[in-house]
């Protein structure tokens, strides 16, 4: 019964983590694919790029904040913006409920209207001097044709919460069928175990059981 007992306790714990990173993923590309939207807070001041972004890009960018049940983001673009100048802009999301779990920065440039878009040399040049080189954990992981994107960093203790919150639900769904069945069987007389008639009887004669 002890062994039973850790191994549902080792099932739920898995079944907590898988559920906060599957669910992370599951935000994440509903957002980028328009699916859920989000309230968007205008910053009234300008502020610096996070640490990252190449020497490259333009300075004292503009932010604002997006803001979702599901995720909230922090969001920077250049103040100049358009496309004559280029344009430039930086997300770092985290996604996760009943709390923020997991995170994952993202990055969007578009070339300067000087740069010919037919040049292809001059366009992987700009590329390249304005790719910010992050890790895998930063960025995360994004399908073929972005269709899906799975968030890599966890954010703490918010990635603990949700294991827990969600193995709790999961170790409810594997105990409950139980629990009442036994509770039902001892209401009417019968053995919890087994279910075998208890009447007069202090020990089961089937299992052994009280």
């Amino acid at each position: 019964m002890r062994g039973l007992r850790v191994r549902r306790v080792i099932v739920c714990l898995v079944v907590g983590v898988v559920a906060t990173w599957m669910g992370s993923s599951l935000v994440a590309t509903a957002l980028y694919r328009g699916w859920i939207t989000e309230k968007l807070i205008q910053d009234k001041q300008s502020t610096d790029w996070p640490a990252g972004v190449p020497a490259a890009w333009p300075s004292n960018p503009s932010s604002s904040r997006s803001v979702h049940v599901l995720f909230d983001a922090r969001n920077w673009i250049d103040e100049d913006g358009g496309h004559t100048n280029g344009y430039f802009q930086m997300s770092i999301d985290r996604y996760g409920w009943p709390s923020r779990a997991t995170t994952r920065r993202s990055w969007f440039v578009v070339a300067p209207d000087e740069i010919d878009y037919l040049d292809e040399r001059a366009l992987q040049e700009f590329v390249d001097r304005h790719h910010p080189k992050w890790p895998i954990w930063d960025k995360g992981i994004e399908s073929i044709q972005n269709r899906i994107r799975l968030p890599l960093r966890p954010v703490w203790p918010g990635f603990a919460v949700n294991t827990l919150f969600y193995a709790s639900v999961a170790w409810v769904a594997l105990t409950a069928p139980g629990s009442v069945r036994r509770w039902r069987r001892t209401r009417r007389g019968r053995c919890p175990a087994c279910g075998y008639d208890m009447s007069r009887l202090n020990t089961c004669p089937e299992c052994g059981g009280p």
